[in-house]
């Protein structure tokens, strides 16, 4: 898990936390905060998701680049037509 996962589990853990006190307390206000805490924890753990796979694509070897250049250095015939 990289920082921003990290962060947003964090914060929808809090949210829970926060959302579960509301209803037993029966106060909205704090339910509506827990949810928000919970939604913004998402958002930043699919931020740190996007970052993983980003990395990756970066990371990630490009397939048959060997083959593709020995396939470039190969003189071309050139003919012409009359």
């Amino acid at each position: 898990m990289d920082k921003y996962q990290t962060k947003g589990m964090c914060i929808y853990l809090a949210g829970i936390v926060e959302e579960t006190t509301g209803k037993l307390l029966r106060n909205s206000r704090r339910q509506v905060k827990g949810y928000q805490k919970k939604l913004t924890g998402q958002a930043i753990m699919a931020l740190g998701d996007a970052h993983r796979a980003l990395k990756r694509c970066i990371n990630a070897p490009i397939p048959e680049t060997e083959k593709n250049l020995r396939i470039a250095e190969r003189p071309i015939r050139q003919m012409s037509k009359l």
